[in-house]
Formats: structure tokens, C-alpha cells, sequence
């Protein structure tokens, strides 16, 4: 008779505690002082900046990331030469090594297990290595 009772108590705290929930994000509420970002790039529905995924479609956003940075404007900048080195993306690299073969600066590109890791001190910025990786993962 006890486990019957702390269960249907559980059950009705747990119903009050969702009532209030979803009585608070209601209109006037928390879920409206989410900040904006920018559209889904395939549904076009808003998307919460701190959302890991469109709410519409589920789309993950990660996906459009190339699709949402900045075009490079070709200009020269004021920078010092030899700021441009290679960046790995390490959700793409599959750490087959060619990269590493590729670079023509010695110990510029490392396999750290199956992950290319770059040494920014001895990157150049050939971009020889960005030409051989298969997947683009660079």
C-alpha cells in the first residue's frame, strides 16, 4: 500500500511541476527571452543561437557551416607573412597521412593518433597539404 501511495504521489508532483513548466514558457514567458540567430539555411525557420539543431526540420547546424562563413574578400591585409597556416577540421579528418606527406615544411603537419595536428610555428601556408587531404578536411 506504500509503494502504491509514494507512486501516485511521485506521479502527481512530477504532472504539477510540468503544468507549471509549460504555464511559465507560455506567452510572456522564459521561451520568448531566447535570443534569435540566423534563419535555417535549408527551412528558413528561426533558429535559437545556442540550438545545436533547426527545431523545424532537425537538421544538425554544423552542416552549414562553410554554407554561413565569411567570403574571404582576396584583398591583402596588413598582416606579417607567414600568417596563413592550415586549420583541421577534426570531425572530417580521417588521419590517412597524406597531408603529412604532402607538406613540403618538415614537422609543420603531425599524426597525433588518427588526427593531423598542425604546429602553427612551422606552417607556411603552402596549402599543399589542403590539396591532398581527400575528404577536405582541411
Amino acid at each position: 500500500m506504500e509503494m502504491l501511495l509514494t507512486t501516485v504521489g511521485f506521479f502527481l508532483v512530477t504532472g504539477l511541476c510540468v503544468y507549471v513548466y509549460l504555464q511559465r514558457s507560455g506567452p510572456g514567458g522564459a521561451a520568448e527571452a531566447v535570443v534569435q540567430g540566423p534563419p535555417c539555411p535549408r527551412c528558413s525557420a528561426p533558429v535559437p543561437r545556442t540550438a545545436a539543431f533547426c527545431p523545424a526540420c532537425g537538421v544538425p547546424r554544423q552542416i552549414y557551416e562553410v554554407v554561413e562563413a565569411r567570403e574571404a574578400s582576396g584583398e591583402a591585409n596588413d598582416e606579417e607573412e607567414g600568417s596563413l597556416h592550415a586549420v583541421v577540421r577534426a570531425d572530417l579528418c580521417v588521419g590517412c597521412g597524406t597531408c603529412v606527406a604532402a607538406c613540403p615544411e618538415p614537422g609543420a603537419i603531425l599524426l597525433e593518433g588518427k588526427l593531423a595536428v598542425v604546429d602553427l610555428a612551422v606552417c607556411k601556408g603552402h596549402g599543399d597539404c589542403a590539396e591532398a587531404c581527400p575528404v577536405g578536411g582541411i
